[in-house]
């Protein structure tokens, strides 16, 4: 989710833009921006006043890191064992073929990119730390006023710019939720709010660029060597301010493939054809990108539910406020089903493996895989040297599909992992 940011963030002049990359920590937390009141937000930008915002919320951020010795251990324990369930189904193939754990392994070795993914690009922070990293900041941020005079946000209002959205409303208890499986449900609200920031920061950027000071009547004052922009040029009214970061924005304003690898290895299996165990990872698979789809259909219409009306017209707002309501019940109700058919998927996949490594699959209707031939079923009692080396060559291939996979995943990720800025955070 957080792909990108570093780009967005990159050209950036104003000294804050290094601590605002740190805005992807918000991923684990229901991030909202108060769009009512720009000069907040603008101000967080634009006044040096704000700097320290940015510096106590970088220090509170950057402080968990996901990567441990027992992580490292884990992942590298659950990579030895596949690599040990391999070697021990491919020595022995004529034996035991329908009760080996070839296709099982395949099946869930999906888990293994994702953690090894998400320990790279997850945030450093927990949302208990990411509440208080936010409650602190905010208790030191500034806002620009009509005479020029920043003063503490505290003094005028209890609204801040940046907060965590915390109400009680079944809409959004996904968001809430801050366990890694529900950042889906924070896909568009995050990723419009860090569009919404980068914004100011951009337009910011380009006044600084043409040498134009948040005071239009101020004549601009040339930075030093190591002082890259001046204060004097951030100061201004509570209008200048937000003329300064919006006046140019508003105007523009995979599961598959192991489980595939599993179905492969399970398909080729004498019998050949879709049987009872092919059958069960084909279904897993079926119902886990239906559920992905449901939940992320869910996720657009909460969001859609959060739009405002600009009409004027009395009736347009009542028709855009109607569609809104039905589009965020629709949303909870699609969210629910998702979630209960997720389960029941969960469910049926750890019943498919306990039923082939029990041998309950091991039997005539099964084994003649008559789910797929039918009225053409058969048997297989003995396994020739050509099945068997047909079967081998078909497990071998089932391996290589689901780890590289696995391997594709992560190199992907990484791919689009943000690098490091070219300069220290000093340096600003």
């Amino acid at each position: 989710m957080a792909a990108g940011l570093h780009d967005a963030f990159l050209a950036l002049r104003i000294p804050t833009h290094i601590r605002c990359t740190h805005i992807k920590q918000f991923t684990a937390a229901p991030i909202v921006l108060d769009m009512d009141r720009d000069v907040l937000l603008a101000s967080l930008v634009v006044l040096p006043e704000n700097d320290e915002w940015w510096r106590e919320l970088l220090e509170h951020l950057n402080y968990t890191y996901t990567w441990s010795i027992s992580a490292a251990t884990s992942i590298a324990w659950v990579l030895i064992a596949y690599i040990f369930t391999v070697i021990d189904s491919l020595s022995e193939v004529s034996q035991e073929i329908q009760v080996n754990g070839q296709g099982v392994g395949s099946a869930w070795l999906w888990l293994l990119p994702v953690v090894i993914a998400w320990l790279q690009i997850s945030p450093k922070c927990d949302s208990i730390r990411i509440r208080d990293a936010l409650r602190r900041a905010n208790h030191i941020a500034y806002v620009a006023t009509s005479d020029g005079l920043p003063k503490c946000a505290g003094i005028m209002s209890d609204h801040r710019a940046i907060f965590l959205n915390e109400a009680d409303d079944v809409l959004h208890n996904d968001q809430r939720c801050t366990s890694p499986i529900y950042n889906y449900a924070r896909l568009f609200s995050w990723t419009a709010a860090v569009e919404e920031i980068s914004g100011y920061f951009h337009e910011a950027t380009r006044h600084s660029r043409l040498h134009q000071p948040v005071d239009s009547d101020m004549q601009w004052v040339h930075a030093e060597r190591n002082c890259p922009l001046r204060d004097e040029n951030r100061a201004g009214t509570s209008s200048q301010v937000v003329a300064y970061c919006t006046s140019f924005f508003s105007k523009e304003k995979s599961v598959g493939f192991w489980a595939g690898a599993a179905i492969f290895v399970q398909w080729e299996t004498p019998t050949r054809g879709l049987g009872c165990r092919s059958g069960s990872y084909l279904l897993y698979a079926v119902v886990s990108t239906i559920v992905w789809a449901l939940l992320i259909f869910a996720n657009i219409l909460s969001h859609y539910s959060t739009f405002d009306c600009s009409s004027p017209d009395l009736r347009d707002t009542r028709r855009h406020y109607a569609r809104v309501d039905l589009a965020g019940s629709l949303s909870i109700v699609i969210r629910r089903f998702g979630k209960t058919l997720a389960a029941v998927n969960a469910v049926w996949i750890l019943a498919a493996c306990i039923f082939q490594f029990s041998s309950f699959y091991d039997r005539c209707w099964c084994d003649s895989s008559v789910l797929g031939l039918g009225a053409k079923a058969y048997n297989v009692v003995n396994l020739t040297n050509e099945d068997i080396d047909t079967m081998r060559a078909t497990w071998i291939g089932g391996v290589i599909l689901a780890s590289g996979a696995a391997a594709i995943y992560v190199a992907f990720i990484n791919v689009f992992i943000d690098p490091p800025f070219p300069f220290g955070l000093n340096r600003e």
